[in-house]
């Protein structure tokens, strides 16, 4: 949770420093968080052939260790559905192609790309609201009925949050008026 507090503020001073246009926030939030996470495809996909290359038993491995269970799953369920589902950041029968688990924070991440755009100047307003949700859904909700909302549901119930955090801890750094009087100090 804390990457994404980070995220929240590093965006907000990424978008206010450089002065982007939509389009141009847009392409490259996508170059900089696609071609690490294709990268990051295709040498977990390496590893796990390099993995059965290595130890031929592993495609058939049954041991209930979490991580080789994820390994081995992930190995039996390649087919062209989970990969295109891996590409929009999303899983296929709970597997992600090549065993790259890490990557399920990425799709929260893009969502947040997506509305930083239309929210960076309400900060105070976007994290009132998604903390009003985060804390009624919190303790009303049970963890399985939270899971079995979609992905964009959880994106607003819990995630938005954290991103709002860090947007409105830029907010509140940026016009503190010491950081105007450090900045003129800089100068």
């Amino acid at each position: 949770m804390v990457f994404y507090v980070l995220s929240g503020f590093f965006i907000a001073y990424s978008y206010h420093k450089n002065d982007w246009s939509l389009g141009e926030f847009y392409f490259n939030r996508a170059l900089r968080i696609y071609i690490p996470y294709l990268a990051s495809i295709g040498i977990s996909i390496g590893a796990m052939y390099l993995a059965k290359e290595i130890y031929p038993a592993f495609a058939n491995n049954s041991e209930t260790k979490d991580f080789n269970g994820y390994m081995v799953g992930s190995y039996k369920e390649q087919s062209l559905i989970v990969l295109k589902r891996t590409l929009l950041f999303m899983r296929s029968n709970g597997w992600y192609y090549g065993s790259n688990f890490v990557v399920w924070s990425l799709l929260y991440e893009m969502f947040f790309y997506i509305i930083v755009p239309f929210i960076h100047k309400g900060s105070k307003t976007f994290l009132m609201l998604s903390g009003m949700i985060f804390f009624i859904t919190t303790f009303d909700l049970k963890e399985d009925l939270f899971n079995s909302f979609n992905i964009v549901h959880r994106f607003f119930l819990k995630y938005a949050f954290y991103f709002a955090i860090g947007l409105y801890l830029y907010d509140w750094m940026e016009n503190r008026p010491l950081n105007k009087n450090l900045n003129l100090v800089i100068s």
